[in-house]
């Protein structure tokens, strides 16, 4: 493991933390929580000791020079997003709404039921650059798998969503299609008792 992926693995944990101090079931500040959801602005999360805690404990905290630092506020931005997760799981956000198999694939009667999350609904989250959208598109995801979701997950991708390389984009596309899936034969299907 890279350095690199480390430092992703362990910031992703830390998310994990403080989403489970703060909005999982057992937290024990549900005003926190609460206020978090109804934020409307990154600036808004600026007096929720609650959000600043997880840009803290992000190590996102901006210098003393007094720049704008856009760690802090997709920190901040991203405590708006995880306290509408009510119950964090294992499974790839993608895996949850996208195609159960690879579309256009024949090998099962899954291949034709639709993803929970349209193509267009995709389509436009990966077109969505950081900032306000960027919170409004996953708080959607977030609803639409009924507020259940890999808390590490989101909280890996909607940190490194304007990669240069496109890497989570790429990630996601590949979850959401199923893509996987794909790469195995379609005629790797065993043969019955051959005599």
């Amino acid at each position: 493991m890279s350095e690199t992926e480390s430092k992703t693995q362990w910031t992703s944990e830390t998310a994990r933390d403080w989403w489970r101090a703060v909005c999982g079931p057992d937290a024990a500040d549900s005003g926190a929580r609460a206020r978090l959801r109804r934020a409307r602005a990154t600036s808004e999360v600026l007096a929720i000791p609650a959000g600043v805690r997880l840009a803290r404990m992000l190590g996102a905290m901006p210098d003393d020079s007094g720049r704008r630092d856009l760690r802090f506020a997709a920190a901040l931005d991203l405590a708006r997003v995880l306290a509408h997760v009510t119950e964090d799981q294992q499974s790839h956000p993608m895996r949850e709404v996208g195609w159960p198999s690879f579309p256009g694939s024949r090998r099962d009667a899954t291949a034709e039921k639709p993803p929970r999350m349209s193509e267009t609904r995709f389509r436009r989250l990966i077109q969505t650059e950081s900032g306000e959208e960027l919170v409004i598109q996953f708080k959607r995801l977030v609803a639409l798998m009924g507020g259940t979701a890999n808390v590490a997950a989101l909280s890996r991708a909607f940190r490194s969503w304007d990669h240069p390389e496109g890497r989570v984009k790429q990630e996601w596309a590949f979850q959401y299609f199923n893509a996987g899936s794909a790469m195995q034969p379609v005629n790797d299907i065993p043969e019955d008792n051959q005599e």
